[in-house]
């Protein structure tokens, strides 16, 4: 087995250098032709993971987080022959991707997926904006209110912050300016306009740490699960937070949940979007499922 390790020296406070120097200890135990290469700037884990596809690498782990597995992940989706799987060590912050999967972020865990390794296909989202960009979603995609706590909370990591707190206060900050919009949409055939405060588009489950934010998604069922929060009141959003955690935020009365293979979504005004907690620009975009699209090592 070929096998690239991708580790964001940032992540986990440095938490992956130490993971790094113990996986370099215990990898020769086992017969694993690998190399260890660390990024150096935003975006290089795509570019690292392309070339990887192209060379046939067999597997792709990153130590990082959420943010370094979806530049990953990119990269490997920007090859149409890819047949080279992607994995993850977490050592991030919010790690939802690793959660679907129930992967830990320890040496022993990594060594044990990788002697016997096992393989999932799962699906993606690819978003597209006006001007043909695209962008491949492995997780959630957030448009709204949760885009804009990623954006601002991005903005902190840039300034060398890390951790949970920075989504607390990004969370914050977001409560006091962030505004509910309309959006224009279309799905399976229907024309709707509505006033929101986020939209979710889910091929997991969670995202922000653990919450269920899209409870019907399904990995690998061909569809994207997409939930709609409406305007909050005060006690609405006491009511619904507990939801979240439990995976029952679909019954909330100010919640709608379905699902669909394409979706688009523009607006007259600003609304932003992330995909796995990145930056994905602002609407209009188009949401299109690409069933199966990525080889998953769990």
């Amino acid at each position: 087995m070929k096998c690239l390790f991708i580790i964001n020296p940032y992540s986990g406070k440095g938490k992956s250098i130490t993971l790094c120097e113990s996986l370099k200890a215990r990898i020769k135990e086992i017969p694993i032709s690998c190399i260890f290469t660390y990024t150096e700037y935003a975006q290089h884990a795509t570019a690292l993971a392309l070339q990887a596809s192209k060379q046939g690498v067999d597997v792709v782990v990153v130590l990082g987080g959420d943010g370094t597995l979806h530049e990953a992940a990119n990269g490997l989706l920007q090859n149409p022959d890819n047949r080279t799987a992607l994995s993850v060590c977490p050592v991030g912050t919010g790690n939802d991707f690793a959660a679907a999967y129930q992967l830990r972020g320890q040496v022993d865990s990594l060594i044990n997926r990788l002697c016997h390794p096992k393989y999932s296909w799962q699906d993606v989202i690819e978003l597209q904006d006006a001007f043909g960009w695209r962008t491949y979603c492995v997780s959630m995609c957030g448009i709204g209110f949760d885009a804009f706590i990623a954006r601002e909370a991005n903005i902190k990591k840039k300034s060398g912050r890390r951790g949970k707190l920075i989504y607390l206060t990004a969370a914050l900050r977001a409560i006091r300016r962030y505004r509910p919009v309309n959006i224009q949409f279309h799905y399976n055939g229907i024309n709707r306009t509505e006033t929101m405060l986020s939209m979710a588009l889910g091929i997991h489950k969670t995202n922000g740490g653990g919450l269920m934010q899209c409870p019907h998604a399904v990995p690998d069922d061909g569809f994207i699960a997409v939930t709609l929060i409406r305007p909050l009141t005060l006690p609405d959003v006491l009511q619904a937070l507990p939801k979240l955690f439990t995976g029952k935020l679909h019954t909330h009365k100010k919640v709608e949940v379905f699902q669909t293979k394409m979706i688009t979504l523009e607006s007259a005004v600003t609304v932003p979007v992330e995909t796995d907690g990145e930056d994905a620009g602002i609407l209009p975009v188009k949401a299109i499922i690409l069933p199966g699209a990525l080889r998953v090592m769990i």
